[in-house]
C-alpha cells in the first residue's frame, strides 16, 4: 500500500474560496436560491459576505468583539434584565417571522451566555464556606462552562450550511472510475448481510465489484457470496478489528474508489450514479459521504413508542451537522454509506488503527494532507438502529472511547494541515462526547444541597435566576428554531442522561489511558420473546434516581428547619423535580419490549394482484413438506370456503400483536425447491382482487385490499416493482382488519426460492426513494416537555398491560412536515435525475416536466435543508409575545428605581423607611438564628448566609464609617451594629473560638433585632 507523504494539490473549493459559484453554495442559514421576484438588499449582503470566507472571517472577529466587550462589561442588573428582555424578544422575532436571519439570534444568545458565564465565576463561586462546598461550586461552574463551550459548537455546526447537489455522471462508461463495494462483517446473521450484498449488486452502476470481507471465516458467508454472485474475502486474522479487515481488502483489490456499507446497510440503486460524479468534479476529493439512515426504531423509539413521532437522536447530525461540515470542507467518514478515493486512503496509509473510531479519525488524517471532502444530504441507504438499550450503550460507548482517544492520541488542534474551521468542527464533535461528567453533576447538583446541605452559590439564588432564565431560554430558543424538523427539545437530555455515568467513565479512562479498551462489534438482528428490564446497564441510572427521590423528603424538612433558605430550596425542588423526570425516562428506555421478528417491515407503497391459491389436499404442515417435490396435483381449489375473519373494531389489538408477532420460518423454508410453477394459470371465477402494500419484509407482507373484500387463505400475490420487476409469491393470510382505506391483510410468506427473496430485496431496498420520505412534526417545546415527563409512565403501563400501547401509525400525522427531498427519476429508462431537465441524460427521452404524475413532489429546488419558513399554525403569541417583552422592557427602564427600592408608592417615605427598617430586622433575626444553630451544631453556616449579611452591613453603614449615611437615628444605627456583630460572630467562630459563648450571642443578637421589628 502506498504511502507516499508528499501532499496533494488542493483543488475545488480550497482552490479559490473568495469566489465560489457553486450553484450548491447557500447563503443565509437553510437559504434556498433566489426568487424569481428578487431579494431584499440585506439578504443579498447577508448571502454575499456568506459566500466569501474572508468576509465570513471579518464578520466573525467583530462579532466575538462584540461578545466579549459586552460579556465583560460592567453595568447595572437593572441594564442586564432590559437587554436580556430586548434580546429574547427579538430573537424570538427572527426565529419565528424572520428565519432568514437566525444569525442575529445567535449573536445574542452567545453575548448573553458568555454574560452569564463570566459573572458566575466573578460573583457567584461559594469558596469561603469550607472545601465541600467549594469543591460542588467548582464543579457546578465547570460543568456549566463546558455547556456554553457546546453551546458555542452547536451553533457554529448548524448555523451555515452547503446545500450540494449531485453531479451528473457521463453518458461514456469509459469516462467512469472503477468502483470496489466492500461490506465488512464479523458475526452479522446471513440474512443480514444478503441484504446488503443483494442491494448492493443491484446498485446501478457499470463498473462497480462487490466484496463480502468476512473477519468471522464463515462457510455461510463464503456460500451467501456465492447465491448472490459477489466477491468473497478474508483473511488469518482479526488483527486491527473492522480497520485490518478494510486494509488487507485493499491490499486484493484495485478499484479507483471504494465504497463502504456495514454489514446491515442496504443501499439504493442510485448510490453510486449521485455520490461518484462529485469525485470527477474534484480531483482533490477524498471522501464523498451519504446519511446513514435506519428503518427500524432504536431503544428509546422502541421502548418509549415515540416510533414516527419523535425524530431518532442521530438525526440532527446527519440532516444538519453534517450539512455545516461540509459548508466548512470538513464532513466526517462514517464508516458506511460513503465512497472513498483509493489513492487519498493510501496517502494516509490507510484506514487508522490507533483508535476504535477509525472512521473519523481517517478522515482527519485525510483532511489534515490536503483532501477535500463532500456530504451528500439525501439517503441512500438504510440499515438497522440497535435494538436494545444494552446495545446502544455500548455503540455510544465506543465512539465516545473513540473520540477521546483522538483528542490524545492526534489531537486536532495541534494536527498540522488543517485550517482553523476544521479544527473546530473536530474539537467541537470530539468534546460533544464529554457530555457524561457535566450531565451527572446537574443530576446531582440540587441533590447535594437537598441532602447534604452543600450549597454551590454564593449569591442570591434570584439573582443567579434573573442572570440564567435568559441564557437558558435563548439556547432553547435558537435550538428549536435549528433544529425544527430534526430533533424535539428536551429530548437530547434524555439520551444524555441514560449515557451520562458510562459516557464519564469511558471519556476519563481514555483521556487518561487512551491505548486502553478494544473494538467491540454493534450487536444487530437481536431477538427476545419476553419483556424484560436490563437492571446491569442501568444500575447507575437507578443510582441517580434513587439520591434524586430521597430529596423530596429532604425539601421538607430542610423548608422548616432553614426559613432563611427557602427561595433556594424551592429551586433546588424543581430543578431536582426535572431531573427525576429525565431519569425516569432513560430507566424506562431499558424496559425491552419483545422482539420476534427477524426481518423488519418497511414501509412501501406497491401495486400488486392477489389470486386464491390451491392449498395441499391433506394440509401438511410446512416442515412436512420441505424437501419433497410437489406437483400441480397436489392442489384443489379453495373456492373461498376458509377465509379470513375480517375483524371491525380490533384494529389496535391487532396492530400491537403484529409487533409481537410469530417468528417467519422463511429463513427454515428458503432451501426448499418451489411447489408453485412458474406461470400459474388462474382457474376461470377464481377470487382475485387489486391492492397496494403498507409494509414488506422478505418473509410476510402487509397490504390492502378494497372494502368489503373477503380474504381467501392462501394466495398468490404478484408485487410490481417501480422499475417494472415483478415477484409472485404464495402468501399465508393470518390476519385481517377493516380500516378507512379498505381490508388490511396481514400475510407471511410461504415456499421462497433464492430468487424471489432476492426480488423482494430489490422491491423493498433499492428504489432511491425509499428512504427520502420521512416526516415528522415540527418541534413544539411545551409538547416535547409533556412527552418527556410522561413517556415513562406509558412505558411501564404498557409493559404491565394496564394500558393498550396506540396501534402502529400506517401514515404520518397530518401535520407531519416533509425532511427529506425526492430523487427524480426517469420513468422511461429509471435513471436518476440530479436536478428537472427537459430530456433523461440517460436515455435521451423526453420528460414532459410539467406532468404532475412525474414531478408531483418537486418544488423548484433540490436542496436538502430547507429554510426556516413561518409556522403556518403560529398563533397570536407569535406577534403578541415579543411586543410584550418590549413594553415590559421600556417599564422597568423609566420605572426600576421605583418598582424595586420603594416598598409601596402609596406610602409615604417614612412610612416607606420604617417598613424597610422592619423587613431589615426580620432578614437579621433569621440570620442571628441560622449562625446560632451552626454554632451549636458545628457546622458552617450555609447558602448566601454571608452574602445576605454583607449586602445589609453595606445598607446599615456604623456612624464611625466613612461612607455617607443614606439612613440615620436609632434604629437603623442599632441595625448597622447587630449586623456588624452577627459578621464578627461568623468570623470568630470560623478562626476557632468557643462555639459555645458565641451561639448565646447570636440568640442575644436575634433578640435584639426583633426588638427592632
Amino acid at each position: 500500500m502506498s504511502t507516499t507523504t508528499t501532499t496533494p494539490p488542493r483543488h475545488g473549493r480550497h482552490a479559490d474560496d473568495a469566489e465560489d459559484t457553486d450553484p450548491g453554495r447557500a447563503g443565509p442559514p437553510g437559504q434556498r436560491p433566489a426568487p424569481p421576484g428578487g431579494r431584499s438588499r440585506l439578504g443579498s449582503l447577508i448571502e454575499s459576505i456568506v459566500a466569501r470566507r474572508e468576509l465570513m472571517q471579518l464578520m466573525t472577529a467583530v462579532t466575538v468583539l462584540a461578545i466579549l466587550i459586552y460579556g465583560t462589561a460592567t453595568f447595572p442588573l437593572q441594564s442586564h434584565v432590559v437587554l436580556s428582555l430586548l434580546a429574547i424578544a427579538i430573537a424570538l422575532v427572527v426565529t419565528r417571522i424572520l428565519p432568514e436571519y437566525r444569525l442575529v439570534s445567535v449573536v445574542l444568545s452567545l453575548a448573553i451566555s458568555f454574560r452569564y458565564i463570566i459573572w458566575r465565576g466573578l460573583e457567584t463561586l461559594n469558596l469561603d464556606h469550607g472545601l465541600a462546598n467549594a469543591l460542588v461550586s467548582l464543579a457546578l461552574y465547570g460543568a456549566e462552562i463546558y455547556t456554553v463551550f457546546v453551546l458555542i459548537g452547536g451553533y457554529f455546526q448548524t448555523t451555515l450550511f452547503l446545500e450540494r447537489r449531485a453531479v451528473p455522471l457521463p453518458r461514456d462508461p469509459d469516462k467512469l472510475p472503477s468502483v470496489d463495494v466492500f461490506i465488512p462483517t464479523y458475526n452479522e446473521s446471513v440474512d443480514i448481510v444478503r441484504r446488503t450484498a443483494v442491494a448492493a449488486m443491484a446498485m446501478e452502476y457499470p463498473k462497480k465489484k462487490v466484496y463480502i470481507l468476512d473477519d468471522g471465516r464463515r462457510p455461510a458467508m463464503k456460500a451467501l457470496a456465492d447465491e448472490v454472485g459477489c466477491g468473497y474475502l478474508t483473511r488469518p486474522d482479526n488483527k486491527h478489528a473492522k480497520s485490518g479487515n478494510i486494509n488487507h481488502a485493499m491490499t486484493q483489490t484495485d478499484g479507483e474508489l471504494v465504497t463502504f456499507f456495514d454489514a446491515d446497510h442496504s443501499p439504493v440503486k442510485s448510490f453510486l450514479q449521485l455520490s461518484v460524479g462529485f469525485f470527477l468534479e474534484n480531483d482533490n476529493l477524498a471522501l464523498a459521504q451519504t446519511p446513514h439512515h435506519f428503518y427500524n426504531p432504536d431503544p428509546f423509539e422502541r421502548n418509549l413508542y415515540t416510533f414516527g413521532k419523535v425524530p431518532p437522536e442521530q438525526n440532527l447530525f446527519y440532516d444538519l451537522v453534517q450539512v455545516s461540515n461540509d459548508f466548512w470542507n470538513s464532513a466526517f467518514f462514517c464508516g458506511s454509506c460513503a465512497v472513498i478515493r483509493r489513492a487519498a486512503l493510501e496517502d494516509v496509509g490507510g484506514m487508522a488503527v490507533e483508535t476504535v473510531t477509525e472512521d473519523a479519525h481517517t478522515a482527519l488524517k485525510m483532511q489534515s494532507r490536503g483532501w477535500d471532502t463532500a456530504y451528500l444530504n439525501i439517503p441512500q441507504a438504510a440499515g438497522l438502529a440497535t435494538e436494545s438499550f444494552a446495545g446502544y450503550v455500548g455503540q455510544r460507548i465506543r465512539w465516545a472511547r473513540g473520540m477521546a482517544q483522538i483528542l490524545r492520541i492526534d489531537p486536532p488542534l495541534l494536527k498540522r494541515g488543517l485550517a482553523w474551521f476544521q479544527r473546530a468542527n473536530y474539537m467541537f464533535a470530539a468534546s460533544h462526547f464529554f457530555f457524561g461528567l457535566p450531565r451527572v453533576i446537574f443530576l446531582l447538583a440540587p441533590v447535594t444541597y437537598l441532602i447534604f446541605g452543600l450549597n454551590p452559590l454564593a449569591e442570591d439564588v434570584r439573582v443567579v435566576l434573573i442572570y440564567a432564565f435568559p441564557h437558558l431560554l435563548l439556547a432553547y430558543i435558537n435550538a428549536s428554531a435549528a433544529h425544527a424538523k430534526h430533533r424535539h427539545t428536551f429530548w437530547p437530555e434524555v439520551y444524555e442522561t441514560a449515557m451520562a455515568p458510562y459516557a464519564a467513565l469511558v471519556t476519563t479512562v481514555a483521556l487518561i489511558a487512551p491505548r486502553k479498551g478494544t473494538f467491540n462489534v454493534t450487536a444487530k438482528g437481536e431477538l427476545t420473546d419476553r419483556t424484560s428490564f436490563n437492571w446491569r446497564v442501568t444500575w447507575l441510572v437507578l443510582a441517580m434516581l434513587a439520591l434524586c427521590v430521597v430529596g423530596l423528603p429532604a425539601f421538607v424538612w430542610r423548608y422548616v428547619e432553614f426559613p432563611l433558605e427557602r427561595a433556594t430550596l424551592w429551586v433546588a425542588l424543581f430543578w431536582n423535580i426535572y431531573n427525576i423526570a429525565l431519569l425516569l425516562a432513560a430507566a424506562a428506555s431499558a424496559i425491552e419490549r419483545p422482539q420476534r421478528r427477524v426481518a423488519h417491515r418497511i414501509r412501501t407503497s406497491l401495486p400488486l394482484i392477489a389470486v386464491e391459491q390451491a392449498v395441499y389436499v391433506d394440509t401438511p404442515s410446512i416442515d412436512d413438506a420441505e424437501g419433497d417435490e410437489k406437483s400441480e396435483n397436489s392442489f384443489v381449489s379453495v373456492d373461498g370456503v376458509d377465509p379470513v375473519a375480517v375483524y371491525e373494531d380490533l384494529r389496535d389489538d391487532l396492530a400491537r400483536r403484529l409487533e409481537t408477532s410469530e417468528a417467519s420460518l422463511a429463513s427454515e423454508l428458503r432451501q426448499a425447491p418451489s411447489v408453485l410453477p412458474t406461470e400459474t394459470p388462474i382457474a376461470e371465477g377464481a377470487w382475485r382482487a387489486a391492492g397496494k402494500t403498507v409494509d414488506l419484509t422478505e418473509e410476510g407482507i402487509r397490504f390492502i385490499l378494497p372494502p368489503e373484500s373477503s380474504v381467501p387463505r392462501h394466495m398468490l400475490v404478484t408485487l410490481l416493482g417501480r422499475d417494472g420487476s415483478r415477484v409472485t409469491v404464495h402468501t399465508e393470510a393470518v390476519g385481517a382488519y377493516r380500516s378507512a382505506e379498505g381490508v388490511v391483510v396481514r400475510g407471511r410468506f410461504r415456499h421462497q426460492t433464492d430468487a424471489q427473496v432476492h426480488a423482494l430485496i430489490r422491491m423493498m431496498f433499492s428504489d432511491p426513494n425509499t428512504w427520502t420520505r420521512d416526516r415528522y412534526t415540527p418541534d413544539r417545546p411545551f409538547e416535547a416537555f409533556l412527552q418527556v415527563i410522561t413517556s415513562p409512565f406509558r412505558a411501564v403501563l404498557y409493559a404491565l398491560g394496564l394500558v393498550q400501547p396506540p396501534a402502529d401509525p400506517v401514515d404520518p400525522p397530518p401535520d407531519a412536515l416533509p425532511v427529506y427531498r425526492q430523487v427524480l427519476e426517469c420513468y422511461h429508462c429509471h435513471g436518476v435525475l440530479t436536478r428537472p431537465e427537459p430530456s433523461c441524460p440517460h436515455c435521451g427521452e423526453p420528460l414532459m416536466l410539467a406532468d404532475d404524475r412525474h414531478f408531483e413532489t418537486w418544488d423548484g429546488t433540490f436542496d436538502r435543508v430547507q429554510p426556516l419558513t413561518k409556522d403556518k399554525r403560529a398563533g397570536v403569541l407569535t406577534y403578541l409575545l415579543p411586543g410584550l417583552l418590549t413594553v415590559a422592557a421600556v417599564i422597568l427602564t423609566l420605572g426600576w428605581s421605583g418598582i424595586f427600592d420603594t416598598p409601596s408608592s402609596a406610602l409615604t417615605r417614612d412610612e416607606a423607611l420604617n417598613l424597610s427598617y422592619h423587613y431589615s430586622a426580620s432578614d437579621g433575626a433569621d440570620l442571628a438564628l441560622e449562625l446560632a444553630r451552626a454554632m451549636e451544631e458545628g457546622r458552617n453556616v450555609r447558602g448566601d448566609w454571608g452574602s445576605r449579611v454583607t449586602r445589609l452591613r453595606l445598607e446599615y453603614p456604623r456612624p464611625d464609617d466613612p461612607r455617607p449615611q443614606v439612613h440615620s437615628g436609632r434604629v437603623p444605627d442599632s441595625l448597622a451594629q447587630l449586623f456588624f456583630r452577627l459578621h464578627d460572630l461568623e468570623s470568630r467562630y470560623r478562626r476557632g473560638d468557643a462555639p459555645a459563648s458565641l451561639s448565646g450571642e447570636a440568640r442575644s443578637a436575634q433578640s435584639e433585632f426583633k426588638d427592632l421589628m
